[in-house]
């Protein structure tokens, strides 16, 4: 019975969305990709649930980037993000000096947006509100009066999961 209710509960667990970006490849058939960051500048713990839509191309993948729990990406446009407050830690007496109280540390979540198209509109419609890019023309923009960064990044790679030639 108890390896029925484990293996039933690994099931469950594999087909949830995954933050754990080091587990996926990237896509092989997208034009451009681009990391998208939200949350910039928060001072509060604030939800960026939100999805992506594409004009005049295809959204290939989602994939989140630094994403904590309970933050999940869900194929293939949506996701549930929050900023949320860093660990605090505590200091110690030589640090007196060198650290200045700045109050509590926002993580923000981001992902990678992998499109096909390069004439590409792109959308972001998020629970803070909604702001769209050009594909073609962007390699950084401040969207949503700042609280959102899109920059057009490398294509990444796993170093160790190449595949092998058939």
């Amino acid at each position: 019975m108890a390896v029925v209710l484990l293996t039933a509960g690994a099931a469950w667990l594999a087909s949830q969305s995954s933050t754990q970006t080091t587990l996926q490849n990237p896509p092989v058939n997208a034009d451009a990709v681009f990391l998208v960051t939200l949350g910039i500048g928060d001072g509060a713990e604030t939800k960026w649930d939100g999805s992506v839509s594409v004009a005049s191309g295809e959204l290939v993948k989602l994939i989140g980037y630094q994403m904590r729990i309970p933050d999940l990406v869900h194929p293939p446009n949506r996701w549930e993000a929050s900023t949320r407050t860093a660990f605090q830690f505590q200091r110690r007496p030589h640090d007196e000096d060198y650290l200045k109280e700045t109050g509590p540390v926002y993580l923000q979540p981001s992902f990678f947006v992998y499109l096909r198209g390069a004439s590409s509109r792109v959308t972001l419609n998020t629970a803070q509100g909604n702001a769209s890019f050009d594909a073609a023309a962007t390699e950084h923009a401040m969207l949503l009066n700042g609280r959102i960064s899109v920059d057009r990044v490398a294509y990444p790679m796993l170093v160790g999961r190449a595949q092998r030639p058939a």
